[in-house]
């Protein structure tokens, strides 16, 4: 038989078998209490005269052996005919013998009618074999020699009692049989079906009030391949990414604040550097026209921090929420690369980062120049910061349908454990902050999410020389 995996079939099983399995029991309970029935009337357990025919048949043995115990000795006759009554007894009959004048010799009972019979049977001229009934008693009488010899039979009466009692208790044992098979369905089908829905739903019900107290990493453990199964698998991912947003809610949250702290401490430096210097101005300090000078250069190259910090926030802003624009071409990536660091030479001088650019094949792919152009030189900013006066490699390349921009420095490098937070807002490898004005703490972020907007990625590694190595991924074009 099938292993019955789904409460659909189990329940299918229960109704079929809630159905056949007490009527099955009900008629062969029935045909037993028929067969009993019948073999008590065929059998002669309550009564072997079944017709008329069956009495007159009876009548003639019983007279015959009447006969031969009347011909016989007188001291062994009254012995002899009551075992002869007795053998008839079981079939409901009662034997009487009387002689010629009709005086009754012998009686083993008093039959129902025994006078109106007699009066009936003795009024017929043929006495040699006479079946009379009446009330539901019957009469055989028969001459034997001098006596007349009369049996007696009731079968009637006997019968319809014997069907009436035979009735009600095979009713009583078919309704037993119904009630017993029915309980034991029902309990079957209390563990084919109604555990299984039962404990499907305890645990999803458990499972909802843990989610509702905020117990989000619990999940359901359903052992079983049911319709239930489906339902938990789905509760359990529910369960994750409302543990996944929550965590994200956490994460997004604590990146808010460090933004808002962030821009808080980076605006609060240069206006009070600003502040410092224009109060010099108004009180007088700055006395002489070079001091002067200096201060104002000192509040414009204050003001261009500002300016920058500002833009990079608007630009940061506009790319976390997918509002900037995108407009991407396909082209060659190595050769929009070499563009872009040809741009950048006059910046920079061997005191300051020495850039060197290995030579590749062309490589295409869909990208924005512009936002190109922003993600690379935010890398060759943070790492003319980070590793003034040294070197700074950059590579492209092509493999399994990705093209990469690895631009690589020198220098002490990151920890591993620090480098999945080098692309979160304004985040620093120094606690302290200090530096700031060298930097917004943008610019990594900017290039995670400029490359996000591109449909690539950015991820920090180990350079070859154990320094940083930032690398910007391409799906590249085919055809």
């Amino acid at each position: 038989m099938p292993r019955l995996s789904t409460i659909r079939q189990r329940l299918r099983l229960s109704n079929v078998l809630t159905l056949l399995v007490p009527l099955c029991v009900c008629v062969a309970v029935g045909l037993a209490c028929i067969g009993v029935f019948l073999v008590q009337v065929r059998g002669g357990l309550d009564l072997g005269i079944s017709d008329a025919e069956d009495m007159t048949t009876l009548g003639r043995i019983v007279s015959e052996s009447a006969g031969h115990i009347l011909d016989g000795p007188q001291a062994e006759r009254d012995g002899s005919l009551s075992s002869l009554a007795k053998s008839v007894e079981g079939s409901g009959a009662v034997l009487q013998v009387y002689d010629g004048s009709g005086g009754l010799v012998f009686s083993s009972g008093t039959p129902a009618e025994e006078k109106a019979l007699l009066a009936s049977a003795r009024a017929l001229d043929d006495t040699n074999g006479v079946l009379v009934s009446a009330a539901g008693t019957s009469l055989y009488l028969h001459a034997e020699g001098s006596y007349h010899v009369a049996l007696f039979g009731h079968y009637a009466e006997v019968r319809g009692h014997a069907i009436k009692r035979a009735i009600a208790i095979s009713a009583l044992v078919v309704l037993a049989a119904a009630v017993v098979s029915t309980l034991a369905m029902d309990r079957l089908a209390r563990r084919l079906v109604y555990d299984r829905v039962t404990d499907g739903l305890t645990r999803l019900a458990d499972g909802v009030a843990r989610i509702a107290d905020g117990e989000l990493s619990y999940r359901i453990d359903y052992p079983r391949q049911d319709e239930f199964a489906p339902i938990c698998d789905d509760f359990n991912q529910m369960a994750e990414r409302l543990e996944e947003a929550e965590r994200r809610g956490i994460d997004e949250e604590r990146r808010r604040r460090e933004l808002i702290a962030g821009i808080s401490h980076d605006l609060r430096s240069p206006l009070t550097s600003i502040r410092g210097y224009v109060e010099g101005l108004l009180d007088g300090i700055a006395s002489t026209p070079d001091q002067r000078e200096r201060y104002l250069l000192t509040i414009r190259r204050k003001t261009s921090e500002l300016s920058r910090l500002v833009e990079d926030l608007f630009l940061f802003s506009k790319l976390d929420l997918d509002d900037y624009p995108c407009d991407l071409v396909t082209a060659d990536l190595r050769g929009s690369v070499h563009a872009i660091l040809d741009d950048l030479a006059p910046t920079y001088d061997k005191a300051t980062l020495r850039i060197v650019e290995e030579p590749g094949e062309r490589v295409e792919c869909r990208l924005d120049r512009a936002l190109l152009q922003r993600c690379i030189t935010n890398v060759v900013s943070n790492a003319a910061k980070y590793d003034a006066g040294g070197t700074l490699t950059v590579r492209v390349g092509e493999r399994d349908g990705v093209a990469t921009v690895a631009l690589c420095d020198d220098g002490e490098g990151v920890p591993e454990e620090e480098r999945r937070c080098l692309f979160d807002v304004f985040y620093r490898t120094d606690p302290a902050r200090q530096h700031t004005g060298s930097g917004s703490g943008l610019g990594l972020a900017i290039v995670a999410r400029a490359m996000r907007r591109m449909g690539g990625t950015a991820e920090a590694g180990e350079s070859p020389t154990g320094g940083l190595a930032i690398l910007l991924r391409f799906p590249t074009t085919k055809g």
